[in-house]
């Protein structure tokens, strides 16, 4: 497994040909931030192959991201992927899921991005999301969309709180579409 705990961290990409550990020292308390002018995301974690066996934890930290111009973490035909006690703000889609499957959240804050989470088809692969669930967690303030669910099947929202996402003067944003 790997282990990153950095207090300025610029992009870091990790092969899901093996298992993925991040743990910081709390939400609040430990920071991964956007130092670049890239488009990159700042955490990217991606399939090797069509095989999707290995698992991620990533838990305690905040990630702040630069003039929501990029995602926060993108994640690409992933399997058994967990997140805990994780914030994340400032960024275009703070949670960019392309063809993970068993995408698993609690106590996470989404707050003041475009869109805070979006699922949609890897390429190539054409792989939907499937098994996401959000447990305790919030989106709040997020421009466009709090949850762009267009290609997830079987998903839970547990004790969530959706608020002040989309803009009035925009009717197409909001706090899910389907």
């Amino acid at each position: 497994s790997s282990d990153v705990c950095s207090s300025d961290l610029v992009s870091r990409n990790f092969s899901a040909s093996r298992s993925v550990n991040i743990r910081g020292a709390g939400k609040y308390a430990t920071f991964l931030k956007k130092t670049g002018a890239t488009t990159t995301p700042i955490l990217n974690w991606s399939a090797d192959t069509s095989v999707l066996s290995t698992y991620a934890d990533f838990r305690d930290f905040s990630i702040v991201g630069k003039a929501k111009a990029h995602p926060g973490i993108r994640l690409t035909q992933c399997a058994r992927f967990d997140m805990k006690n994780v914030d994340i703000g400032a960024c275009d889609v703070a949670i960019d899921n392309l063809g993970s499957l068993v995408f698993t959240t609690h106590n996470i804050t989404v707050h003041d991005n475009n869109v805070g989470y979006k699922c949609r088809r890897s390429s190539p692969g054409n792989i939907s999301c499937n098994l996401v669930s959000f447990y305790d967690s919030q989106f709040v303030v997020n421009g466009i969309f709090a949850l762009d669910l267009d290609v997830a099947s079987q998903v839970n929202l547990i004790g969530c709180d959706l608020e002040q996402n989309g803009t009035a003067s925009t009717p197409a944003t909001g706090a899910i579409i389907i």
